[in-house]
């Protein structure tokens, strides 16, 4: 009896332990079958809080109120209507194969469902069509082509999506719906805007990236000699990005007059952008370039250390991403152009490092809304350091921010000219602009000019088209402070509970 019943346990387990493997078994194969099925005819509902698949309410209303009445009015003069066409420069079939790329080929698909009159997708070979890679200068099958008419810009697959500088070949971000829109209004405008980055004053760029997103506004770019140009009428935005040498004026020594350029420029209505550093904006070696700003409330903080000027430099342990101090992260102000301009970014945050910091100049005096007034000009802080920040110069704390003063560190200045209003945006970190700042999917330093940009040039820039982070598990923003902190919380709290419970342990035994 003992024998029989061990045997009917023996089957009954074995039974139960194959019935459990085919279960098993079936449920992987069907698993298989499915996820190959819904890669392959894209069966999936978009459940990301970003919404990385779906084409978003803001693609489709910029498209729909920025672009299509472009085409409409070119096509109400033309025999035949034009669409545009997004060409991809390679097979349906390989576009398909990598799952990152089917996020372009979703939102260029929704956006053609959208609009059929107006926007058309194709799929050339550029192998088996070398006439296509000729006309566009198509470099790789996995380009892009935004075409337009006689019109076109050539899109590099990378440029649909965000990268760390530290890993190039793995994306972090989607940034498909901003780049079809840029390249979109790119090829349908009539009159692009131009902007010119003034050259002879040692300027440079850390990167492409500045650049890259004045295209992205809508711009095409220039180079400027100002001192021997004029200004060219055509000039929307100029720009003057980390000079490292003044401004000439006719001062009895040098005939050429830049200054005189630039005020007759403004005095039309024009943008100005200005990008400096502390570390080559050298106090007192920019006298004329700072007396002219002045006239527009900018005055770079400066402090005499040891008997040489030096300007200022922005430190705050507080709101530290690095361990110096000098890498800090900036705050929104809340009057009217900031507040537009935060809203228009988000409110993510934004970084600079190595600023210098910016006062109201003499005869600017504060109005009482958090704006600057003087000299029927009127200085909108932008961004500013926290409450706890230090100036340092010539390797010495030299002055406090406060509740009441943070340091300054982007301003807005407008007036009214005869030719309408201008405008001159001052920012006092170069690295703003840079490629780390610029491409980050978390920083929110990108939106903060491409807002600014559409308050002082072009209007019609995508500026609620921000990229779509994938899944990451790391933290960008934490400053020093903050991790020190949480570090001593980790390194104690454990250690105290296992304390506290041992003692109670203890405790009860004694007494038990």
């Amino acid at each position: 009896m003992r024998r029989s019943a061990t045997s009917r346990r023996f089957r009954y387990g074995s039974l139960s332990v194959v019935l459990t493997v085919f279960v098993i078994a079936v449920v992987v194969i069907v698993n298989v079958i499915f996820q190959t099925l819904a890669t392959r005819y894209a069966w999936f509902v978009d459940m990301t809080s970003s919404g990385t698949f779906t084409l978003s309410d803001d693609c489709r209303d910029y498209v729909a109120d920025n672009i299509i009445p472009l085409i409409d009015a070119d096509n109400a003069a033309l025999s035949e209507d034009q669409k545009i066409r997004i060409i991809f420069c390679d097979d349906k079939a390989a576009w398909e194969e990598q799952t990152v790329q089917k996020y372009l080929i979703n939102t260029a698909t929704e956006l053609a469902e959208e609009f059929p009159d107006h926007i058309e997708i194709e799929y050339i070979n550029i192998w088996n069509h070398p006439s296509l890679a000729k006309k566009y200068k198509v470099f790789a099958d996995t380009n892009v082509v935004i075409a337009y008419g006689d019109d076109y810009v050539l899109r590099p697959l990378n440029d649909f999506y965000v990268f760390n500088s530290a890993d190039t070949a793995t994306p972090i971000a989607y940034n498909g719906e901003k780049s079809l829109a840029t390249g979109i209004l790119h090829v349908t405008q009539k009159n692009k805007p131009v902007a010119y980055l003034t050259v002879n004053h040692g300027e440079t760029l850390a990167d492409s990236s500045f650049l890259n997103l004045l295209v992205d506004a809508g711009y095409t770019y220039n180079y400027l000699d100002l001192m021997n140009f004029d200004i060219p009428e055509d000039c929307e935005l100029l720009i003057t990005y980390n000079p490292v040498k003044d401004f000439a004026i006719n001062d009895g020594i040098s005939v050429k007059d830049e200054i005189a350029k630039l005020d007759a420029y403004m005095e039309q209505g024009g943008a100005y952008m200005v990008f400096v550093n502390s570390d080559t904006f050298v106090a007192g070696e920019f006298v004329n370039f700072e007396t002219y700003l002045e006239g527009w409330g900018v005055d770079f903080m400066h402090s005499e250390v040891a008997g040489i000027e030096h300007c200022y430099t922005v430190k705050d342990t507080s709101q530290s991403l690095s361990v110096d101090g000098y890498t800090v992260l900036g705050n929104y102000t809340t009057c009217s152009r900031g507040a537009n301009i935060a809203q228009a970014a988000g409110y993510s945050p934004v970084v600079f490092s190595r600023a210098t910091c910016i006062s109201p100049a003499e005869g600017f005096s504060a109005a009482g809304d958090g704006t600057y007034v003087g000299s029927s000009c009127t200085l909108s802080p932008i961004l500013t350091s926290s409450e706890n920040a230090e100036a340092w110069a010539g390797g010495k704390a030299v002055a406090n921010a406060s509740e009441e003063n943070p340091f300054i560190m982007m301003t807005l200045s407008e007036k009214q000219v005869s030719g309408g209003t201008g405008y001159i945006l001052t920012c006092t970190s170069t690295t703003f602009a840079d490629e780390d700042a610029l491409n980050s999917p978390v920083y929110g330093n990108g939106s903060v000019l491409m807002a600014s940009i559409e308050t002082i040039g072009n209007d019609r820039i995508p500026t609620s088209l921000t990229s779509k982070p994938f899944a990451d598990s790391t933290i960008d923003t934490i400053t020093v402070a903050q991790k020190t902190y949480i570090t001593v919380l980790l390194a104690t709290v454990p250690a105290l509970v296992c304390f506290g419970a041992g003692m109670i342990i203890l405790i009860r035994r004694k007494h038990a």
